[in-house]
């Protein structure tokens, strides 16, 4: 299996799906702006210096954000949003794209 990048997850994760996975999840939005950077695979220092805070206010952060969603990890966190992005998509009434071509017929293994 190949590895998975932001660049992959781009079709999906869209403007119009961030949102709603930060609505969901209720995050803020600097939290938001740390996550985004996270799935952009940037490290704290360079998140530090384009949000403009030291990288201890972004370590602060993600502390926070691991204990609301219940994680402890930058990869469990990652996992966490996908996972939560699966949901969403797997839901009636949702307008996001699936990231499984086959869910609109019925087919897609991630969703028995």
């Amino acid at each position: 299996m190949g590895q998975l990048t932001s660049a992959s997850l781009s079709p999906f994760l869209t403007n119009q799906a961030w949102s709603a996975l930060s609505q969901r999840l209720d995050l803020s939005e600097r939290e938001l702006q740390i996550v985004k950077a996270i799935f952009d695979d940037e490290k704290r220092t360079s998140i530090a210096h384009h949000l403009g805070m030291s990288p201890c206010t972004v370590r602060a952060h993600l502390e926070r954000l691991y204990h609301k969603l219940d994680v402890g990890s930058q990869r469990a966190l990652v996992a966490g949003i996908l996972g939560e992005f699966l949901q969403m998509t797997a839901e009636g009434g949702c307008n996001l794209p699936s990231i499984c071509p086959a869910r609109s017929s019925g087919k897609c293994p991630l969703f028995h």
